[in-house]
């Protein structure tokens, strides 16, 4: 019988159902997964286009950003001023940007230092000494600004009155201590360029019309806040500056515009892109230590008799202060040598208000006026009409040893007289009892109000229906109230503005800002374009494997 088949035939299995099925699976698998990689793949590419093109132009707009501030940013400078005053040196700190507001640096204090209670002047027997004395005040600026800002710091020191009284006495003994500081600053770590312009005598109009500016800019009445950059309009109504020192005193103010002012009684300058005039004029010999020498002298002077004893209508009841002869009569304002043969003189306080009132007025002469106005000495003054004064130096700690100034800075004329008389009219008993005043303070005190109060209410015409106008205050928002301040505003103007040096120029960082701008633009686009082909992937489909046999 036959069959289809021999028994012992065995059929041709190409594979398992198991391998069949994983041939199958594989075929499906590779199929599929071939695309999706190489679809992935090119999406990748999309976004590392995108995350390098951001970083470049976000980076470069940040690093060219930063360039250009850096070197459009103000550079701050520093400048030292010593005040080389008749009774004590002071040195002051300032700093400004060095751009400026019309040509015009705003300047701030930023430290200040005074070591003794010595004028300059009173080296002259040894002006070497002054390297050494001078010395604590070089470590202070030091110290007080940056390291690597000293070497370009200008170094300035202003003698006022006392020098300039010496100098008129004894002009070589002058220079020779004006050449010891500019010989002690030329070793320090600062800089002096022009050693006869920034250690030099200062005049008595230069004083009075720096501390002028030194009032109105602390004040805000030139146009702009003091710490702040911001410019507005020169206020009309500026305020007058009156400053008292130990050798001389100084007032300065803008008189109405139709004024005729004769032109050894006004200095004009530029400040803050304006013109200003002013009226300005110093009195040597009457600060306050100068008036009191004075007035001792004069006692000397009309003094009967022989002995070296001798009342003193403006010292307290029974207080005594010796005096020698060379002191009273070797300065220039007093200078008289037929009374140095009397070593020393002894005053004694008697406290005669009356007398003492009449000492006084007899320093001032009015007597004399060759001009439609004056104040006295026959020197030139226009009307005060409205201005407002600030008085200070010595004028405000007269009134603050008084206690005037505790709560106000202004008074009338009536409580000013009533508190000093009060005063005068103590015994040196009394007055011990007084806290907070040390004993010279108190045997001056008198004499000084007395002075303070005939030099404004009668000198400069102060008198009751103007006294109103006057303000005593020493210093305005930290900042010290004197000549040194409105000097380096005033210098300011004749150093140049200084920016740090170009890196990139206009041109080049407006390129540049175009070029990393398309950069981040590239990077929005690429974004866009690897977001569509992302959207792509979910509509992909793989066809089916139909007809395939693993057998044959």
């Amino acid at each position: 019988m036959s069959s289809d088949f021999n028994d012992d035939a065995q059929p041709i299995i190409v594979g398992s159902a198991k391998n069949q099925e994983g041939r199958q699976s594989a075929r499906h698998s590779n199929n599929t997964d071939m695309p999706n990689r190489s679809f992935s793949s090119y999406c990748n590419k999309w976004w590392y286009f995108v995350a390098v093109s951001f970083l470049i132009g976000s980076a470069g707009l940040i690093i060219i950003s930063y360039l250009w501030e850096t070197q459009h940013k103000d550079i701050q400078k520093f400048s030292v001023v010593f005040d080389a005053g008749s009774s004590h040196t002071q040195l002051y700190i300032y700093s400004w940007e060095s751009s400026k507001v019309n040509g015009t640096a705003v300047v701030k204090q930023t430290a200040a230092f005074r070591s003794n209670d010595h004028g300059i002047q009173q080296f002259s027997n040894d002006p070497s000494k002054l390297t050494e004395a001078l010395q604590p005040y070089l470590r202070f600026a030091e110290l007080n600004i940056p390291a690597d800002k000293i070497r370009d710091t200008p170094i300035y020191l202003g003698a006022t009155s006392g020098m300039r009284l010496l100098h008129q006495s004894n002009d070589s003994t002058a220079e020779k201590i004006l050449t010891v500081i500019r010989e002690t600053f030329q070793k320090s770590s600062f800089k002096i360029q022009k050693p006869e312009q920034q250690v030099r005598i200062i005049n008595g109009s230069e004083e009075g019309t720096f501390a002028w500016i030194t009032v109105n800019y602390l004040s805000e009445r030139l146009g702009l806040k003091h710490d702040s950059q911001m410019f507005h309009v020169i206020n009309d109504l500026t305020v007058g500056a009156l400053d008292l020192g130990g050798a001389s005193t100084q007032i300065t103010f803008v008189p109405e515009t139709d004024t005729k002012i004769p032109s050894n009684f006004s200095l004009s300058f530029p400040l803050y892109g304006h013109n200003v005039k002013v009226y300005t004029h110093s009195f040597p010999c009457y600060g306050v230590n100068e008036i009191i020498r004075r007035y001792k002298a004069n006692l000397v002077k009309n003094h009967l008799g022989n002995s070296s004893v001798i009342n003193s209508p403006c010292w307290l009841k029974d207080s005594v202060h010796n005096d020698s002869a060379s002191d009273l009569f070797m300065s220039p304002c007093t200078k008289d040598t037929r009374y140095l043969t009397q070593k020393e003189y002894q005053f004694v306080g008697t406290g005669n208000l009356q007398e003492c009132q009449k000492n006084i007025e007899s320093l001032f002469s009015y007597t004399k006026c060759s001009y439609q106005h004056c104040s006295f000495n026959n020197v030139f003054q226009p009307l005060l009409k409205n201005v407002t004064f600030l008085a200070f130096s010595a004028y405000y700690w007269t009134m603050k040893s008084l206690n005037l100034t505790q709560t106000t800075d202004t008074f009338t004329l009536e409580n000013f007289t009533s508190v000093a008389d009060s005063w005068c009219n103590k015994t040196w008993e009394e007055a011990l009892l007084v806290p907070d005043l040390n004993n010279t303070i108190k045997k001056r005190l008198c004499a000084e109000a007395i002075y303070v109060k005939t030099l404004l209410s009668q000198g400069l015409q102060f008198t009751s229906d103007k006294w109103n106008l006057l303000h005593f205050n020493n210093s305005v928002s930290g900042s010290d109230l004197g000549w040194a301040l409105g000097f380096m505003i005033y210098t300011s103007n004749s150093i140049a503005s200084e920016t740090a040096k170009d890196i990139l120029s206009v041109t080049t960082y407006v390129l540049l800002g175009i070029l990393f701008v398309i950069f981040i633009f590239l990077a929005i686009g690429f974004g866009v374009v690897a977001k569509n082909h992302r959207r792509q992937t979910s509509f992909y489909v793989t066809a089916p494997n139909y007809g395939s046999s693993d057998t044959v």
